[in-house]
């Protein structure tokens, strides 16, 4: 597979996450409601931050952005495993570096020691993904096969079970005690310990509960650019697993965003899938001005995700909490106020393209 050029299709996709995250949190910031515990933004009967928390999709689109970036490296400029491994871990990386002084900075040290934070996490896991691939791939060149896809589903399904046993099973045992998911005066050995079995199982957003979500991205990629199937089959197959955990929440298994239960990991695959396949079908058949806009929109947001982020949270978000404008506001107020702050990141990400190649090197995020 020749990757040339963007996929627009893919910063759509990564788009649409980023918006939904800058608004529910500026609105999150400003409001006396909060979207992680007051209803209708709070989702009680899921355990959920709102109905389409934007961790998940991310993290989706980021598997599919690895993937790419794997057969890139390895058959487009027909580079070594071990250089392409390389390559990988020097740019995913360095968000777990930066992940450190930012989340700092916005938060605590503990919650970048209990693997809580987007950056970290997404980073490390597309790490791990790029690694699972290039083995894979090594054994099974061509992934869009009856064979690899069940494969891999067996493995997201292995995944989907560890990330929602594992965490407990390690708080109940000598482990928890010996290595905390929290900084305590317990010792090097604890907490190197500590921090480890929290970046690969215990955080919320540890490799065991994200890579199941990026290897489903995945196979959604390969549906859409190798098996090209038709719009209808492949929303309906993004149908599936969304209503496979539906069915588990039915008989009990509940769907629990926070908890992280067994069924999140299909409702993520599914939700996430589910998006990304309907907008697909509408990017592909636009003709009419008004979404041609929209997904130029979109795009300047999925272009500049990293920028979005760290622009949204240090600039508006932390500025609202330092000059104690934070959880002031009534709902309707808050929405008022959040629509300027999203379009001024907008704004702002749109120079931030502009200027870009003007920049140090070191400020290119």
């Amino acid at each position: 597979m020749e990757i040339k050029q963007r996929l627009e299709h893919m910063d759509i996709f990564r788009g649409i996450a980023l918006l939904i995250m800058v608004t529910i949190q500026i609105f999150d910031y400003l409001s006396v409601s909060s979207i992680y515990t007051t209803p209708p933004y709070y989702v009680g009967i899921i355990n959920s931050v709102t109905w389409v928390p934007p961790s998940l999709l991310f993290t989706f689109v980021s598997g599919m952005s690895v993937f790419l970036l794997v057969k890139k490296k390895l058959y487009t400029n027909n580079k070594s495993r071990r250089w392409t491994f390389l390559e990988i871990f020097k740019r995913y990386g360095k968000y777990v570096l930066i992940s450190l002084p930012f989340t700092i900075i916005m938060w605590n040290f503990g919650t970048y020691f209990g693997w809580e934070e987007a950056i970290q996490g997404i980073g490390l896991t597309a790490i791990f993904t790029a690694l699972f691939l290039m083995v894979f791939l090594k054994y099974n060149p061509k992934i869009n096969s009856k064979r690899s896809y069940t494969f891999l589903i067996f493995i997201i399904l292995v995944f989907g079970l560890l990330q929602s046993m594992i965490p407990r099973l390690i708080d109940n045992s000598l482990f928890g005690s010996i290595f905390p998911r929290q900084p305590q005066d317990l010792g090097l050995l604890s907490l190197v310990g500590g921090l480890i079995l929290n970046a690969f199982f215990r955080g919320w957003f540890s490799i065991a509960n994200l890579f199941p979500i990026m290897l489903s991205g995945v196979i959604l990629i390969n549906l859409i650019n190798e098996d090209k199937i038709s719009d209808r089959k492949l929303i309906f197959i993004s149908t599936i697993p969304l209503l496979f955990s539906i069915i588990l929440h039915l008989f009990g298994y509940n769907i629990n965003y926070y908890e992280r239960s067994f069924a999140l990991t299909p409702f993520a695959i599914g939700q996430s899938a589910l998006i990304c396949s309907v907008t697909y079908a509408l990017y592909k058949n636009s003709t009419k001005r008004y979404l041609l806009r929209i997904w130029n929109i979109l795009k300047i947001f999925g272009i500049t995700d990293f920028f979005v982020y760290i622009f949204h949270y240090l600039v508006i978000l932390k500025v609202l909490e330092i000059t104690s404008l934070k959880d002031l506001l009534s709902d309707s107020y808050s929405w008022v106020i959040t629509i300027p702050l999203v379009i001024l990141v907008y704004f702002s990400a749109k120079y931030y393209i502009k200027i870009k190649g003007k920049l140090p090197s070191f400020l290119r995020l």
